[in-house]
């Protein structure tokens, strides 16, 4: 099993191409999605599918996994939120990958063992598993990491592949 893990976001999105090899958790790409607010929804939207479409057919990517949207204080932004998360759900039709939303209570619990841990906790514990990542990394990138690593320790998935 390959993951793509993805933080998605309208301005920026975090990813990681993550497997798991016996006990221990391989991460063989990570980055951070830079989207311009300039230009209209459909490019942004279109970026946000070209690059994703990219890393699935790069990496032989058989299941996603991301982070489940929760209603933020404007309504308007996490509308727009759904628009990314729909392309996922896209993506994961057209290539016919397995999909695993995890809340952020089940992320921050598997990460940190704590499911009220803060984003400088996730990052620690993520470059605690992944000593040799160049720090520091942009939030969005370390909390994809950290969905990933929410995936294979609590995915009954991982366990059969």
């Amino acid at each position: 099993m390959k993951i793509l893990a993805i933080d998605p976001g309208t301005r920026f999105a975090g990813y990681a191409v993550m497997a798991k090899n016996g006990r221990s958790i391989q991460l063989s790409d990570y980055g951070l999605l830079k989207i311009k607010t300039t230009n209209g929804w459909a490019h942004r939207v279109g970026v946000f599918y070209d690059l994703f479409k990219e890393k699935i057919k790069e990496h032989s990517i058989t299941d996603i996994c991301f982070e489940t949207a929760f209603m933020y204080k404007n309504a308007a932004t996490f509308m727009k939120l759904g628009y990314m998360r729909g392309i996922i759900y896209l993506l994961a039709h057209e290539f016919k990958l397995q999909i695993h939303e995890y809340t952020p209570t089940t992320i921050k619990q598997a990460v940190c063992a704590r499911g009220n841990a803060t984003k400088e906790q996730v990052a620690s514990m993520v470059y605690k598993y992944f000593p040799k990542l160049k720090r520091p990394l942009k939030d969005d990138v370390t909390d994809s990491i950290g969905c990933g690593i929410c995936h294979f320790n609590i995915s009954k998935y991982s366990k059969n592949r």
